[in-house]
Parts: structure tokens; sequence; C-alpha cells
């Protein structure tokens, strides 16, 4: 203790994923408090509570502790000692590895989300699970998607396995500006079996419209500044404005005439499909 009482430890662990970096092991705490609550006649009455939190101290007289762990992991752990005057250096690693078996996946990816890209009409994005998280060695993830009407009866979900490190998935062949529902779900294989062990919570289910991508045109035109949408051409003799982007040049020395119903040509510019 370097002639400085030990105040509290932490217990460190690493994985054969990361080895480099040793994270502290999180412990509930469990802490009692009162509450006075006074009463019609003036008297006070102690009302008891606790509050739980999280904490990575351990007590300075605590010398053991159960972790719960990750499935399909290597685990070693280190200690180290803290006192008024700081951390000690770490203690040596743990001799024995702490190997852990498969199991289903706890949770789904986070961060699912769906978009129109310039030539992709709906894509499927989601956050990338580590491995850790995996539980087992073969691991992918599963996309399910389907036109989505409120009020009739759904069409059974499209899926389609994505392995790692992908974490995207475009639909294939959307109908333009329809409504789709999908979900994205961590799914793996334990040994022994055929098919895939879905996570354990539930998925997660989400909306999304399909865009009309396709190439985009830039079309510059000059009107009054009164000037309606009719204006507007492009030479394709075919096709929708999907989105308008205006850009005014402002002329300062220029002032338009109150009694006019419009003002000195200037140059504007849009996007168009």
């Amino acid at each position: 203790d370097n002639n400085a009482r030990i105040l509290y430890y932490e217990i460190q662990y690493n994985t054969s994923f990361q080895q480099n970096d040793w994270i502290s092991v999180p412990v509930e705490r469990r802490q009692e408090t009162y509450t006075e609550i006074k009463s019609q006649d003036g008297s006070v009455k102690l009302e008891p509570s606790a509050i739980i939190y999280r904490t990575t101290r351990l007590p300075s007289n605590q010398y053991d502790l159960r972790v719960t762990l990750s499935c399909w992991a290597n685990y070693t752990f280190r200690v180290i000692a803290y006192n008024r005057i700081g951390a000690s250096d770490p203690s040596a690693i743990s001799e024995s590895m702490c190997s852990t078996t498969t199991c289903r996946p706890r949770s789904n990816p986070v961060g699912v989300k769906a978009y129109t890209t310039q030539f992709i009409p709906l894509l499927i994005e989601w956050d990338s699970m580590p491995p850790i998280k995996w539980n087992a060695p073969k691991f992918w993830y599963e996309v399910g998607w389907r036109p989505f009407a409120p009020g009739l009866n759904p069409e059974p979900f499209m899926t389609q396995r994505v392995y790692p490190p992908q974490n995207r998935f475009a639909i294939p062949n959307p109908i333009p500006n329809m409504r789709y529902q999908y979900y994205v779900k961590a799914v793996n294989q334990q040994p022994g079996d055929i098919n895939g062990a879905d996570a354990n919570e539930p998925p997660i289910f989400y909306i999304a419209f399909s865009g009309d991508s396709g190439n985009y045109e830039t079309v510059s035109f000059t009107s009054p500044l009164s000037a309606s949408w009719r204006y507007i051409t492009s030479s394709q003799k075919s096709t929708t404005i999907r989105t308008m982007l205006l850009q005014r040049k402002h002329h300062p020395n220029r002032r338009c005439n109150r009694r006019k119903t419009s003002c000195p040509a200037e140059t504007l510019s849009s996007l168009s499909n």
C-alpha cells in the first residue's frame, strides 16, 4: 500500500478479440437512504428506500467478485489498487484464461435506418456488431422487408442474410414511392445445430418509403422572380422533378419597380430527374 491505506480496487479484463484494451468491470451497489415523512399529527416517520448505482470501485475489504461474461470469448483479468496518492501498477495477468461457451446473441443491431440514394431506391443500414457480441463463430444479420399497407393483410417478409463486415443492404427492385416495413436482427449458429438462432430480444420493425432514384440533371434557366414553375424545362421529353434547389443571384445595384409585377431577371438553377 506504499504507506497509504488502500481505498478501493478495480478489476479489469481483456478478451482475445481486443487484447490491448482493458475494461474495468462494472459493479452494482445498493445505497440505503431514509426520507422523513410528516404525518397530520405532526409526528415524523422515516421511510427507508434504496438507490441502485453502478461503479467500478470495489471496497478495500472485498477480495472476490462474481462477473457476468459474454459467450464465446476468452478472458484474462488483472487488479489495480488505489490509495490517496493514486493508482498502483496493474497486477500480473491471471495465469488461467477463462473461456466461455457459445449462446444466442443477446441483442440485435442498433442504428438501423433506411434511406434513398441517387442510384438506390431503398438502402437499409445499421451499426456493425463487434465479434464480442456474436456469441458464436458463425454469425450473420437477417434483413427482412415487405410492402406495408395498414389495414390490409400483410405480405410475408422477404429475407436476406448479410455477413459481416457488411452492414448495409439494398432492397432489390422496390416499388417506387411504396411504404415498406423492415427489420434487421442478429443470428448465429450453435455448434451441432442446422438452423440459426435469433437474438434473445425481439426485432424492432421500421417503416420507410422507397424513392424513385435515377440519374439527375442540372437545369439552369432565367426567369422573372414572379415566374411560376411552368417555366421549368428539361432536355428530356418526359421527366419528373424530384428535388428543387433554387439559387438566387443578388444584384445590389438593381432595384425592382414597385409598380411592375416582376423584377429584373435572375439566374436560378434546379435539380431534377
